[in-house]
């Protein structure tokens, strides 16, 4: 995918088969995310060999089985490359399922930001980053999860309530 401007209502419609879409998960469930899952555990494990406590926050995107809030544009059915936007999203589901589980089962803080950023044409530039309001709309609810997390796992670094003496 090209890193430009997009603009969703532009773009061409299309359908494709479940074969299509099978055909496309297929190299993903059976090669690539398993690799990345590997992957994902060894960074955990320096991390943790380093004494940095990781944190994982899932990837969002502009195209999915949803409509665009800004535009109303149906973001499944949206061309993109040789298939759809709603295919493209269970590719990246796949990596973002892969994160959550490896998060639960190596017991790491995930924020979900996949499933907590709406999809709006307004927060994304192109279908993967983020226009200035959509940085902050992202900091919000990566600041939200992160402070609650790190108030309860690390309370003693808390600043102390000032007594106003």
């Amino acid at each position: 995918m090209s890193h430009k401007n997009v603009d969703v209502t532009a773009i061409p419609k299309m359908e494709v088969t479940k074969l299509h879409e099978t055909e496309q998960l297929k190299p993903h469930i059976v090669i690539y995310v398993p690799a990345y899952e590997q992957r994902l555990r060894t960074l955990i494990r320096l991390a943790r060999d380093a004494s940095i406590d990781p944190v994982l926050i899932t990837q969002p995107a502009l195209y999915g089985d949803s409509i665009d809030l800004a535009t109303g544009v149906d973001l499944g059915s949206i061309r993109i490359g040789s298939s759809t936007g709603k295919v493209h999203w269970a590719i990246l589901e796949l990596y973002n399922e892969a994160t959550r589980k490896i998060a639960e089962e190596e017991k790491v803080f995930v924020v979900d930001l996949a499933h907590e950023l709406v999809k709006s044409s307004d927060y994304f530039y192109d279908y993967m980053h983020f226009t200035n309001t959509g940085s902050a709309e992202v900091a919000k609810i990566i600041q939200l999860h992160l402070t609650t997390y790190l108030r309860q796992k690390y309370p003693h670094f808390r600043k102390a309530q000032s007594t106003g003496h």
